[in-house]
């Protein structure tokens, strides 16, 4: 996936990692995750299943990328969660990026709970990462 080169290039420099630099990631996470959730919606199981499928690789990828950023910074997960938690680490300019990303985040989970609850996905079987 390209997605996970860029954030692949992006740890090979970690001196060149900005919040916007971040938040541009998270942006082409979410616009790669808009097109998995359409595919989600679809009346074939099997675009369903392949959408399902897709999720599941890039979000184990995203997480293991994450451990290799937070050891580039010297951090445990938890600890790097704290402190981009805390708007005191950011200018305005900054802390508002991660703002937003975390909204549009929050509000694409809700989306696809509404999509898993509506029922197109409920029908899928053998979905080896549920």
């Amino acid at each position: 996936m390209a997605i996970i080169s860029r954030i692949d290039e992006i740890l090979e420099e970690p001196g060149k990692i900005t919040p916007e630099t971040l938040r541009e990631i998270f942006g082409e996470i979410l616009v790669l995750f808009e097109e998995l959730k359409s595919q989600l919606s679809s009346k074939e199981e099997t675009v369903r299943e392949d959408a399902l499928n897709t999720i599941a690789e890039l979000k184990e990828q995203i997480e293991e990328k994450m451990i290799a950023l937070c050891q580039l910074v010297g951090m445990d997960p938890k600890s790097f969660e704290t402190y981009i938690s805390d708007p005191s680490h950011f200018n305005r300019h900054e802390w508002e990026a991660i703002e937003r990303t975390n909204s549009e985040v929050a509000d694409f989970q809700n989306e696809l709970n509404d999509i898993a609850r509506s029922g197109p996905i409920r029908n899928i079987k053998h979905n080896r990462y549920t």
